[in-house]
């Protein structure tokens, strides 16, 4: 078997190369664990800032992309995994951007997934035929979330379209 790694799993020693020369991202895979377990033990207690709450809610999504990022690279795929590489970065921005302002960002970044689900309510609410008992459910949805966003929209890119009936 020359050219292949050994066990536990065989991979051809090119594949080998390729994913030996990942390791910064898997450097970063393992510096978001580290973050994640500091926080983790940071949220025990009982003070929380929005910005932690944020970060943790942030953490718990980046987690699940890095082990879709690994799952990937074995499978050979890995400019599918460089994309989701992205995101991670798009998190690290979101989080170093609400760090800055850690009591009002971290609230807007709250309030702009509130308005976002909202938005998608009613995108699903616009579609003619629904599954039986979906219309009421996101109904219900949209009858809790309107009070939530309603001075809210205009701070958000897509508050021109919350409230209307989606294209």
């Amino acid at each position: 078997m020359a050219g292949y790694v050994p066990l536990p799993i065989e991979i051809p020693g090119a594949v080998a190369a390729q994913l030996g020369q990942l390791e910064p991202l898997f450097a970063v895979a393992r510096d978001l664990h580290d973050l994640g377990a500091r926080l983790h033990g940071e949220l025990d207690r009982p003070e929380r800032t929005s910005l932690q709450m944020v970060a943790y809610v942030i953490y718990g999504k980046a987690f699940r992309t890095v082990q879709s990022i690994i799952n990937l690279c074995l499978c050979g795929c890995g400019v599918d995994a460089l994309s989701l590489c992205a995101s991670l970065f798009e998190n690290l921005i979101d989080l170093k951007y609400m760090k800055k302002a850690p009591v009002r960002r971290p609230l807007r970044y709250t309030q702009f997934e509130q308005v976002e689900k909202l938005y998608q309510a009613e995108k699903v609410l616009a579609h003619k035929r629904l599954p039986k008992g979906m219309r009421k459910r996101y109904r219900s949805y949209q009858k809790n979330l309107k009070p939530q966003v309603a001075g809210l929209a205009a701070y958000s890119p897509i508050g021109a379209k919350v409230g209307r009936r989606p294209a």
